[in-house]
């Protein structure tokens, strides 16, 4: 749901990995079916992915992942979606809330190539914007970690908060009246 609780987003994806389908309704007519439909192609993520310097393959690879979740800003002006996992990173994206034009993309820290334990390796992602819609949190790491992006412009990593040692942060979110936002793995922490 947006901000208002009037408008909510459906996604499906596209046979074959060509993309994913988003379906916008108006809660107070849902049986009228949804007011846009809105189509995301693979090709234009993984452009978008390889525009940032990111090889073919991991590209392709990324941008043929399923779409687990999706939320709004507060301003219902973009919608943030998340993928499932592969091996190594997932992927957040940034989209246009009316055209579904794909604006920034964030990837989980792969793992060191000598970190045996794999300690930075993702297993789940999960992200959401903050209240105030300038930056994007990401979690899903397995070291606990949650990183904290630009929201739009180039996307910068800004920091990486280390406070969850019992695992991955599996679940996030931003208070939409305070600046603080909670985290969870197997633990809860406010912030």
């Amino acid at each position: 749901f947006d901000s208002t609780g009037l408008v909510f987003a459906v996604t499906a994806a596209i046979p074959g990995g060509a993309g994913n389908l988003l379906h916008l309704y108006d809660a107070r007519k849902y049986d009228s079916g949804p007011f846009s439909e809105l189509k995301v192609d693979q090709s234009s993520v993984e452009n978008f992915l390889t525009g940032k310097s990111m090889n073919m393959s991991n590209a392709k690879e990324l941008s043929r992942m399923e779409w687990k979740s999706i939320a709004f800003n507060t301003t219902g002006s973009q919608m943030l979606a998340t993928t499932n996992n592969m091996t190594g990173g997932g992927l957040a994206l940034v989209l246009d809330g009316f055209t579904a034009d794909v604006l920034q993309t964030f990837t989980l820290p792969k793992a060191a190539e000598d970190d045996t334990d794999s300690s930075s390796s993702s297993t789940s992602m999960t992200a959401c914007f903050t209240q105030d819609d300038k930056y994007v949190l990401t979690g899903g790491c397995s070291n606990g970690t949650i990183q904290c992006w630009e929201a739009s412009g180039t996307g910068n990593l800004i920091t990486t908060l280390s406070g969850h040692n019992a695992g991955p942060v599996n679940a996030i979110a931003c208070n939409p009246k305070r600046a603080m936002f909670a985290s969870c793995c197997t633990n809860t922490a406010l912030w």
